[in-house]
């Protein structure tokens, strides 16, 4: 027979107050990334930074979260990616079934050199993926400035928060 653990009143209490925390940390990032973007002629809300956020914010002490691998994560699909979009665009070869193929590529790519460097960061693929969906070079490369400063922001308000009201060590290393 197996027994569920019965979390006492202090680690359900515990839990609550990371959960707060965290979903503070979350609230916060997006509140003020989107309100910087008002002043900046591109969006600086990029889907893969909620992802980060989460990882960042919800398991803080994961590898994945780490500010390392976000910032190369996220850099080193980005850099693939337009890598792989610059074949297509160069080629002439823009095409639904190249655009497929280069996306798997890219993708696949980022991975294996996350993996090799030891920064593994799974929202990156995403970002791989809208910049291999971008229309071309100029749309690609303002896609930059949001991975950078959004990633950036996270990491600075999660070492903030997960100190001061979290009360746990974030990050475990750079």
């Amino acid at each position: 027979m197996i027994r569920a653990k019965v979390i006492s009143s202090n680690d359900a209490k515990n839990q609550l107050r990371l959960a707060l925390s965290a979903s503070i940390g979350v609230l916060a990032c997006f509140i003020i990334i989107g309100f910087l973007g008002l002043n900046f002629p591109v969006a600086l809300l990029f889907a893969p930074l909620g992802a980060t956020a989460i990882l960042v914010f919800g398991v803080p002490e994961s590898v994945l979260a780490q500010p390392r691998h976000v910032i190369c994560g996220h850099l080193i699909a980005f850099v693939v990616s337009f890598g792989f979009l610059s074949i297509i665009v160069q080629s002439g070869l823009d095409s639904q079934i190249m655009r497929i193929v280069f996306t798997a590529f890219a993708i696949s790519s980022s991975l294996f050199i996350m993996y090799v460097g030891k920064v593994i960061h799974p929202p990156a693929g995403a970002t791989a993926f809208i910049v291999m969906e971008s229309h071309g070079y100029s749309e690609a490369t303002t896609l930059l400035a949001p991975i950078i400063a959004g990633s950036l922001l996270i990491i600075g308000i999660a070492v903030l928060l997960n100190r001061k009201l979290a009360k746990i060590q974030y990050p475990k290393y750079w």
